[in-house]
C-alpha cells in the first residue's frame, strides 16, 4: 500500500480518513504481519505530516448541525473500537508474538491520537460529547485508575467514621457506573468530579459528605436507609 504524496490531504472528508485508517489497522485479510507493519508505520508518518488536516476536518465539523456533527463523532468512536478489537485479535496469534510489542505500540499510537481529539472536540461542544460513549480504549486506560480512586475514597470515609450505609451507597453508585455495557463520557467525567470533591473534604462527616452529594445531585443518594 502506497501513499501518495500528492496527494491533497486538507480535501480529505471525516469519513474518508477513518475509511483509511481502518484499511490500514484493520485489514479484511490478515496474513502478513510485515508488512502490515510497513503500512501502518507509513500511515502513521503521514498523518503526523498532515496532523492539522486530520484535526480540522473534525473538529470544523463540530460547530455545523448536531446531527452532522454527532454522526461524525460516533463514527470516530467506532474506528477506535473497531482497532481496539482488532488489536485484541490479533494478539491471540501465536506466531506474530516476535513482534506483538512493536505492533501494539502502531495500534496505541492510533488508538491514542484519535483520543486525543475526541477530548479537543469535546472542549469545543462538551455537550454533545458527554452524551457518547467512551471507546473501548479509554474504557480500558481508565478504569483501572477509576478504580483505584474509588478504594482511596472508601478508605478514607472509613477512617473517619462514617456509616457503612453512606459509604456502601457511594461506592455501589460509583462502582454501578463503570460496570454499565456502555458508559457515557459524561457520565465518568461526574463520577470522577464526586470523587475529586470527596477527596478535597479534609473532615468527612457524614453531614458534609451528604451536602456534597445532594449539592451535586449524586443519583444514588436516594437508596440510603432513612436513620431513625
Amino acid at each position: 500500500m502506497q501513499f501518495a504524496k500528492e496527494t491533497i490531504y486538507s480535501d480529505w472528508s471525516t469519513s474518508k480518513w477513518l475509511f483509511k485508517i481502518e484499511e490500514v489497522f484493520c485489514p479484511l485479510e490478515y496474513s502478513d504481519h510485515n508488512n502490515m507493519m510497513i503500512n501502518q508505520t507509513e500511515f502513521l508518518e503521514l498523518l503526523k505530516i498532515n496532523m492539522i488536516n486530520f484535526l480540522s476536518s473534525f473538529t470544523e465539523i463540530i460547530g455545523t448541525a448536531t446531527k452532522k456533527a454527532k454522526t461524525a463523532m460516533s463514527q470516530l468512536i467506532l474506528t477506535s473500537d473497531k482497532i481496539y478489537t482488532y488489536l485484541i485479535n490479533i494478539s491471540k496469534i501465536k506466531f506474530i508474538s516476535e513482534k506483538s510489542n512493536d505492533i501494539r505500540k502502531l495500534y496505541l499510537q492510533i488508538l491514542s491520537i484519535i483520543e486525543s481529539l475526541l477530548d479537543d472536540c469535546e472542549k469545543l461542544n462538551e455537550k454533545l460529547l458527554r452524551e457518547l460513549p467512551l471507546t473501548k480504549y479509554a474504557s480500558f486506560i481508565g478504569m483501572g485508575i477509576f478504580k483505584n480512586n474509588v478504594e482511596i475514597v472508601k478508605l478514607k470515609l472509613v477512617k473517619a467514621s462514617l456509616s457503612s450505609d453512606l459509604i456502601q451507597v457511594i461506592i455501589n453508585g460509583m462502582i454501578s457506573v463503570v460496570r454499565r455495557r456502555k458508559v457515557k463520557r459524561g457520565e465518568l467525567r461526574y463520577a470522577y468530579m464526586i470523587l475529586g470533591r470527596l477527596l478535597n473534604i479534609e473532615h468527612p462527616t457524614s453531614e458534609n459528605v451528604e451536602d456534597l452529594l445532594i449539592e451535586y445531585d449524586w443519583i444514588y443518594l436516594n437508596k440510603l436507609t432513612p436513620q431513625n
